[in-house]
């Protein structure tokens, strides 16, 4: 199981930055609620970090520290890789709509 939790924490502890990040600047963006309000962002991004955090307690990765952090970074790489070619395509979207 320390290869799926961190695997997991990896994936969601990334896919939450975006949404974090853009409710910091205080810029709204596409949450599954809608286009949300900067606030909702940042709880939104906060929730999906936190949820990452909990999956990354129960890896219990200190029994096999290499092997969690390897499946750790897989999850985050595939999250940004995600995120990387979803987010431009909405950006040019929502432009377009303005």
């Amino acid at each position: 199981m320390v290869i799926v939790w961190s695997f997991l924490a990896g994936l969601f502890m990334v896919y939450g930055l975006p949404y974090f990040f853009s409710g910091v600047r205080g810029k709204t963006h596409l949450t599954p609620f809608g286009n949300s309000s900067s606030q909702a962002n940042v709880v939104w991004g906060w929730l999906i970090i936190i949820v990452g955090a909990i999956f990354l307690h129960l890896a219990h990765n200190h029994a096999h520290p290499i092997r969690g952090f390897i499946f750790f970074a897989a999850g985050a790489l595939v999250a940004g890789l995600i995120t990387s070619s979803y987010w431009p395509k909405h950006e040019a979207k929502r432009s377009r709509n303005k």
